[in-house]
């Protein structure tokens, strides 16, 4: 069965050209609202190894204080805290093993020194929410390594 052709350009359903109507009227409208009222977030993005970069980009940090440095593996199989300090009111950490050597991670640096702790791979990156009482262990197999990382804290 086939739809019988139009005659008329004016024989459009009354409902559809309602609809059609009311959206062209809210979508002008809402694009207008959006314009308006965004509120541009604290942290837009970071990237990190997987781009293709070699080093890290932050993009647009949050309100309060922010640090980034690096800390030395000088022993082998040795827990080191990373960073050896934290900002007061830390609101999260990022670490990145920039190394070509899979390291380890823990919260807790009793954990055994030559087995324990979470796999950190070569290139890896964490990015923790933790405050400034949380305490991050990091160890390599190796010695000579060093481990990134950025630090914020709220405003």
């Amino acid at each position: 069965m086939s739809t019988p052709a139009r005659t008329d350009k004016t024989d459009f359903d009354p409902v559809r050209r309602q609809f059609l109507s009311l959206l062209a009227k809210t979508g002008i409208l809402g694009i207008l609202v959006l314009l308006f009222t965004h509120q541009p977030k604290s942290v837009d993005a970071l990237t990190f190894g997987a781009s293709g970069l070699t080093t890290p980009v932050g993009v647009k940090p949050l309100g309060g204080s922010q640090t980034t440095g690096s800390v030395s593996l000088a022993d082998a199989d040795t827990w080191y805290p990373v960073p050896s300090s934290a900002l007061s009111d830390r609101v999260f950490l990022i670490l990145h093993n920039r190394s070509g050597t899979s390291m380890y991670w823990t919260f807790d640096d009793s954990v055994n020194n030559s087995s324990g702790g979470l796999m950190f791979p070569a290139g890896g990156t964490i990015q923790l929410d933790v405050n400034p009482d949380v305490t991050v262990y990091v160890r390599c197999p190796s010695a000579g390594e060093s481990v990134w990382y950025a630090e914020s804290q709220s405003s």
